[in-house]
């Protein structure tokens, strides 16, 4: 069967993401914050991978076979984007931790505090019936210590001042929220072997953080090489807002 794989557009646009994701890491490198250090980290790994893969196109890796296979080329794509998203995912995390570090930040976990309102309002309604204490604090338990993404990013938002006019500041944060809550999105849905739909809500809430032309007329995700030099631009500018 005749390859689908347009292996010169492909060669052609990982060889300008390479060249990108160069100029990606002089910039974080020049910044130098351990925040920016941590992206860094991640833009390696993109880079890496479209190396690989141009390789691979080009028949110069000795240790994969010199006659291309479509089937094996997209299934290192989709372990690009599965692996490198993760990376970002993990690295902005990191980041967003640095900075609540260096400013003696107390991080709230939502999970936890919503547990525990439950929790609070049953023992309410009881009247002092203890029957199921013991079951009500094994809840409590569940709420565990762990922060998520969000609590990260909510403690950052939370605790800095972008812009002096309140209601630009206010319209800044909710987008910032939105644009993360996309990306999770998209990492969550290349991190899955099956290739499901996008849901009404995954899809509003991708073109609400900007993620729109992610979606394509059948109502699939498409991920594009071309999207990773625009992602990490977005993120290293939400860094240098911090950093400033």
């Amino acid at each position: 069967m005749k390859n689908k794989v347009n292996k010169d557009s492909y060669r052609k646009t990982l060889f300008q993401g390479i060249k990108d994701f160069e100029e990606i890491e002089k910039e974080l490198l020049e910044e130098g914050s351990n925040m920016h250090l941590f992206i860094n980290t991640a833009s390696g790994e993109v880079k890496i991978f479209m190396v690989t893969l141009l390789l691979y196109l080009n028949g110069k890796n000795p240790y994969y076979p010199q006659e291309f296979h479509e089937d094996f080329f997209n299934s290192q794509l989709q372990l690009m984007h599965r692996t490198c998203l993760a990376s970002l995912h993990i690295a902005v995390q990191a980041s967003l931790n640095e900075f609540i570090k260096s400013r003696n930040l107390t991080i709230e976990i939502s999970l936890a505090k919503q547990i525990d309102k439950i929790v609070k309002n049953i023992r309410e309604k009881l009247l002092g019936n203890s029957l199921i204490e013991k079951e009500l604090r094994e809840i409590e338990h569940l709420g565990g210590n762990h922060p998520q993404f969000q609590d990260y990013l909510n403690t950052v938002l939370s605790n800095i001042i972008v812009y002096e006019d309140l209601e630009t500041d206010k319209k800044y944060k909710e987008a910032t929220r939105a644009y993360f809550d996309a990306l999770s999105i998209v990492r969550n849905k290349v991190s899955h072997y099956t290739n499901e739909p996008l849901s009404e809500n995954e899809k509003e809430r991708l073109k609400r953080g900007h993620f729109g032309k992610m979606v394509d007329e059948n109502g699939y995700l498409q991920m594009d090489i071309r999207f990773y030099k625009l992602i990490f631009g977005d993120i290293i500018k939400f860094l240098n807002f911090l950093k400033d």
